[in-house]
């Protein structure tokens, strides 16, 4: 027991950083999904009924089922046209966490703008703390 513990803080430390460099990337990737959503359901326009179905269907999908489909089902390298991708587990965790952010970044950003046109900014500012809970 006493040989393990000298090793554990570095290890620790190491599996820390790479939890906050996939909540960070996966952060990013859904704002800016989710922003673009929430602006298109917004509008009311063409873009709306898609997003809307986008956002729900990214809102359903369980994060753990969407990352075993990712390593499970997915090539481990792909191409999408001329494009190569790899799906590593990092890859997976960061594109279902993305998802997962975009869906909740779209229904408060939306619910934001919404505040934002009814002539109330501070209830729009939740928006930003329902940021640090996604993250």
């Amino acid at each position: 027991m006493l040989d393990v513990l000298p090793g554990f803080l570095p290890d620790f430390l190491a599996a820390l950083l790479i939890n906050f460099q996939v909540a960070m990337v996966a952060m990013l990737a859904g704002l800016a999904i989710g922003v673009l959503l929430a602006l298109a359901r917004f509008r009311h326009g063409l873009a709306n009924a898609p997003a809307t179905g986008l956002a729900a269907v990214m809102r359903s999908i369980p994060t753990f089922v969407t990352m075993f489909f990712l390593v499970n089902v997915i090539p481990a390298d792909f191409y999408l046209g001329s494009w190569q991708f790899v799906m590593s587990p990092k890859v997976a965790v960061v594109a279902a966490l993305a998802m997962y952010a975009s869906a909740h970044v779209s229904d408060n950003g939306l619910e934001a703008l919404r505040q934002i046109r009814s002539g109330s900014p501070i209830a729009a500012q939740l928006f930003l703390t329902s940021l640090l809970r996604i993250f």
